[in-house]
């Protein structure tokens, strides 16, 4: 068989090598004029001259109001345009660099967001909601377009949180002499839909029902009173600002674990009997998940021509989702400025919290309980003509960042330290 086989090969071979002698020659191409294409030169190319490569300059920013990170590289911005508009920025260096992002599609002078992570965010036109919602998840490289909020008629601006992709809440308001209308409205689908919350007020709070339209409450706003909501819970927190010097001796609370349709009533005690109790400016209350928060409060003291003459904050906890809370009796942080606003403290978790105290920043590790004054480079105190710190924004215990202003610029710095000591960041926007 071997043999064979090797004969059978030889044979073919040899046929192979006849047929492959007696075959005709393969035609040749040739062109137009009848040259074989084989022969055909090419002229020598010519060399083109190509402009120069220009690379766009960063430009520096300095127009910085805002800011939200969310890891030590990622995060948002936004930032004040030299013709009083507003630009969407985003950056994956810490902040040492950003690029805007600011959607093409959506007309807007001054841009408000929710910004879910540092890729996810949704960006509106606070003074002109009907202009469109445009909505990211790649860092604002690519956006969708989303169906205008549907606020109501007479009502201005809104406020989004968003808590993942499909769901999520915008409140609104129709702000009056001292008082305000306010309303929810949720989304189940990323921002495509929204339904109106309607709230009944609670029992004991008739005048809360005059809003508007159906579903808003009516909220005193010059006594310092707010609103929480979330998808599990509305609370109301009650000040008295608009009694100057008449202590309250109360710290009244509603909540309703049903979107509003009903109501429990709390009466929380105070913490210490030293507080300057004259008057009380309830902060919103914070939650971390469906069982813990914390509730921040402001106590004022008056002198004889009822000018301010010392502030208190004070933290209260929750561990079942809102319906009790204990305060920190030994926990009182001196000369907060808790008039600024309802956001003074920037939480990072239930133990890590930061807030401006005088010319300082106080934080506590333990969740109020106990707080560190830290004494740093920054000013904390807004002084006419000085640079003082805006707001901070933490990640952790260690790293955070503060934009400082001098009522024209803001600045971004940076601490690694947890506040101890700021590098200033020198900022510049990419092309």
């Amino acid at each position: 068989m071997f043999k064979t086989g090797i004969a059978l090969l030889l044979a073919g071979g040899l046929l192979g090598l006849l047929a492959a002698c007696s075959a005709p020659p393969s035609p040749v191409s040739t062109n137009t004029v009848g040259v074989p294409t084989s022969t055909v030169i090419s002229p020598p190319a010519t060399p083109t001259s190509l402009p120069p490569t220009v690379t766009p300059t960063p430009m520096p920013l300095t127009g910085l109001t805002d800011i939200h990170m969310f890891s030590e590289t990622g995060g948002w911005a936004l930032a004040a345009r030299p013709d009083a508009t507003s630009q969407l920025l985003h950056t994956g260096d810490g902040g040492q660099t950003w690029t805007d992002v600011s959607p093409a599609g959506l007309p807007a002078d001054v841009l408000s967001a929710s910004f879910l992570d540092a890729s996810s965010a949704w960006v509106f036109d606070y003074n002109t909601p009907s202009n469109g919602l445009a909505h990211t998840q790649d860092g604002g490289q690519t956006w969708t377009m989303l169906p205008p909020l549907p606020v109501p008629q007479d009502f201005s601006g809104a406020q989004i949180t968003f808590i993942d992709l499909k769901n999520g809440w915008f409140e609104t308001g129709s702000p009056g002499a001292g008082s305000a209308d306010i309303g929810f409205f949720t989304t189940h689908d990323g921002g495509m839909s929204w339904s109106q919350v309607q709230l009944n007020a609670p029992p004991d709070q008739p005048d809360m029902s005059l809003g508007l339209i159906p579903g808003t409450l009516h909220l005193c706003m010059m006594c310092r009173t707010g609103i929480y909501y979330d998808l599990n819970r509305v609370m109301i927190v009650y000040g008295d600002l608009n009694s100057p010097g008449i202590p309250s001796g109360v710290l009244p609370v509603s909540i309703s674990m049903d979107s509003g349709s009903t109501w429990k009533n709390l009466q929380l005690a105070f913490p210490s009997a030293g507080l300057a109790s004259e008057n009380v400016l309830p902060m919103l209350p914070v939650f971390f998940d469906q069982q813990e928060g914390l509730l921040t409060y402001g106590f004022v003291k008056y002198d004889a021509a009822l000018n301010i003459g010392s502030t208190q904050l004070v933290f209260y906890a929750t561990h079942d989702g809102g319906l009790t809370w204990k305060p920190f009796a030994n926990s009182v942080v001196q000369n907060v400025d808790v008039l600024k606003s309802q956001n003074v403290v920037d939480f990072v978790s239930p133990q890590v919290a930061f807030v401006p105290c005088g010319n300082d920043l106080c934080a506590t590790q333990d969740g109020g309980q106990t707080w560190q004054t830290l004494k740093s480079n920054l000013n904390f105190v807004p002084a006419s003509g000085n640079e003082y710190v805006r707001l901070v924004d933490f990640i952790s215990s260690t790293t955070g960042w503060a934009i400082t202003t001098d009522g024209t610029n803001g600045v971004l710095w940076k601490t690694t330290d947890g506040g101890a000591t700021w590098d200033k960041l020198s900022l510049v926007v990419l092309p």
